[in-house]
């Protein structure tokens, strides 16, 4: 990929981190070096190539202290838009076997979520809002709306 982005032939690429606190990561069975993933972030940012992700939150057992952890962190890096979406159970995924977060705690964490993202001063907007009153938050940096070219 290098090659195609020091010749500027690349403007945006998506990267699903899904999450950015490594225990969470783990339990996802994903890549959790969120060290390592916010210096490709970084780098891709200095060719001006706007990343694009999508993060879950309340996925089972994540507590409001690893969320916001891990929401200061990826707001730190230069994502250029993050869609924030809420964890959805499905009974064949071995997530299904953790203990779930309440509905009731999951439209808490959904409020906190929104003011933490808010608190960043960049753009967020409602995409989604399920029928449980959930919402999909899209976060969008500031800097990326009136600096970057649009992108097909």
């Amino acid at each position: 990929m290098r090659p195609f982005v020091e010749r500027r032939a690349i403007h945006h690429v998506k990267l699903p981190v899904q999450h950015f606190h490594p225990r969470v990561l783990a339990l996802m069975r994903r890549a959790n070096d969120v060290e390592r993933i916010g210096e490709l972030v970084d780098e891709l940012d200095r060719y001006d190539v706007m990343v694009q992700s999508h993060f879950i939150y309340g996925f089972p057992t994540e507590t409001m202290e690893e969320l916001s952890e891990a929401v200061a962190a990826l707001t730190l890096r230069r994502f250029g838009q993050v869609i924030f979406l809420p964890y959805s159970n499905k009974e064949s995924v071995t997530a299904a076997r953790l203990p779930q977060i309440p509905l009731e705690t999951m439209l808490e964490r959904n409020r906190a979520l929104k003011d933490l993202l808010v608190a960043s001063g960049d753009v967020v907007e409602v995409e989604h809002v399920a029928t449980n009153g959930l919402e999909e938050l899209v976060w969008v940096r500031e800097s990326y709306l009136t600096q970057r070219p649009a992108t097909e």
